[in-house]
């Protein structure tokens, strides 16, 4: 592997203390259109807030922070002491890209679990239980409140799911599984007051309570489904865990999810096809859409004064073409 040493801690920086031979822990950076080398860039330069072992990105490039086999500072006290390696991985989205990023990490990860004697499993057990762990496995087990990398990156973004992940670090990274071949339209952001989040609700408008530390401001997730709560529309972004699409970057957005390079009819407020509108209203393209309705037992957003477009096929609705 490529190990880039640049930005790696100096003496007197980071800590020398030995970490136990139990965790390596896995991240990703979290933010659109942020090269992996201005984030080993600025963790060199802060690392008194945080840093990890290690960031991925670039193309499969590796930039080394902190020594491995020492305790880095990545995801609170216990985890930090148990994990002699800590890795975050860059964010792109282009699938040739990504496929050099996930040699990389994927390659890594294994080298790592093979260094320290460390189990090649993903997220089993509990917290004394060696093996990888994704920093969202770390906040359901110890402490904490990320959701990296799966949830928030490798699943909404590439279709990579924890047992995909899984598979690839036992047995070595095999590209075939990546499912993507278009632009994520299921992807929505949380738009709210940074350094806060919003409180989701279930299925009948009943706020979760917590939740807020979970759906902040700035996150992104894959919507399963749109629904109709309180007259307002929602997404369900986690299991029966519903946030309003007014606090989200889709706010009086319409935004058309249909196969690539093709468009759909609007219908009428009696539910027939506009036919003709499909080359008005194509794929990716965003339209005012201030009202959702039920015609005939499905949801609509209006477009226009007699154009309506179905939900089903809308970012958020969770709906694959």
């Amino acid at each position: 592997m490529d190990i880039n040493y640049k930005y790696a801690l100096g003496s007197g920086q980071g800590t020398n203390q030995v970490a136990n031979k139990r965790f390596i822990i896995i991240h990703e950076i979290g933010v659109n259109n942020s090269p992996a080398i201005n984030n080993a860039i600025y963790m060199n330069r802060n690392w008194g807030n945080a840093y990890t072992t290690d960031i991925v990105g670039d193309g499969g490039k590796i930039y080394r922070i902190g020594e491995p086999g020492y305790v880095s500072w990545g995801a609170g006290s216990f985890a930090n002491a148990n994990a002699p390696a800590q890795i975050e991985l860059a964010r792109t989205y282009d699938k040739a890209t990504f496929q050099k990023d996930m040699a990389a990490y994927v390659g890594l990860i294994r080298s790592y679990c093979d260094q320290f004697g460390i189990p090649k499993t993903l997220d089993t057990g509990g917290m004394y239980d060696a093996g990888v762990k994704t920093h969202a496995w770390v906040t359901a087990k110890i402490w904490g409140d990320h959701i990296d990398p799966v949830i928030s990156y490798l699943q909404p973004v590439w279709g990579v799911s924890n047992q995909t992940l899984a598979n690839w670090i036992l047995n070595g990274y095999g590209g075939v599984d990546v499912v993507n071949s278009k632009p994520e339209f299921n992807v929505v952001t949380i738009n709210y007051y940074p350094g806060y989040g919003i409180d989701a609700v279930d299925a009948d408008g009943k706020g979760i309570a917590g939740s807020r530390y979970k759906f902040k401001h700035g996150t992104q997730w894959r919507s399963h489904s749109i629904r109709i709560i309180n007259n307002q529309a929602h997404y369900e972004l986690s299991d029966h865990e519903f946030v309003p699409q007014a606090f989200t970057d889709q706010q009086f957005i319409c935004t058309i999810n249909y196969a690539v390079g093709y468009g759909i009819d609007s219908t009428n407020s009696f539910g027939a096809g506009n036919v003709g509108t499909r080359s008005k209203f194509k794929t990716g393209t965003k339209w005012r859409a201030d009202y959702i309705r039920e015609i005939k037992g499905k949801l609509y957003y209006q477009v226009g004064p007699d154009d309506f477009i179905d939900a089903d096929y809308t970012v958020g609705s969770g709906k694959v073409y």
